[in-house]
């Protein structure tokens, strides 16, 4: 029973069949990234996201999708391979896992997988980036879930 039939207009006038229903919410889609925080002479490599969509002209850690139960091995090597692919050099050991930073979008369901890892070369990829200090983005706007894990990475 609606809580508001007392006052409802359309029941008055015979019209509720006519209403429109509720639209129905789209499921929620979940996803994974494997996040580099990857750092090069105390500073850690952001990138821009592209002017449109999802947190347009903001800045990130270098990221990419990996499957929802993806082990930390394998979270751990898809960070590796991404630092390979921006033209970086993992130094020493393998890295470090921090703690996951889940996120809720209205669409989306993200759970960041950050890894912290000191690499050494030169950036070969065409995106805006720049390497900033790790506790102190200056005038970078970072989304929420990327300021948790720049603390992380800072206060480990």
């Amino acid at each position: 029973a609606c809580p508001v039939w007392s006052h409802c207009a359309a029941l008055e006038a015979g019209t509720v069949a006519e209403r429109p229903a509720p639209k129905k919410r789209t499921k929620v889609r979940r996803e994974a990234r494997a996040v580099g925080v990857f750092v090069r002479d105390g500073r850690a490599l952001l990138r821009r996201r592209p002017p449109e969509g999802l947190l347009a002209g903001m800045w990130e850690f270098p990221s990419e999708i990996v499957g929802l139960r993806a082990g930390e091995r394998a979270v751990g090597d898809a960070v590796r391979a991404l630092a390979g692919e921006l033209g970086l050099t993992v130094v020493g050991d393998a890295g470090e896992a921090l703690v996951p930073v889940p996120h809720q979008f209205s669409h989306l369901h993200v759970i960041y997988r950050p890894w912290v890892m000191t690499v050494e070369g030169e950036i070969t990829d065409a995106q805006e980036m720049r390497w900033t200090p790790l506790d102190d983005s200056g005038d970078l706007a970072l989304p929420v879930a990327q300021q948790r894990i720049a603390a992380l990475a800072a206060n480990r």
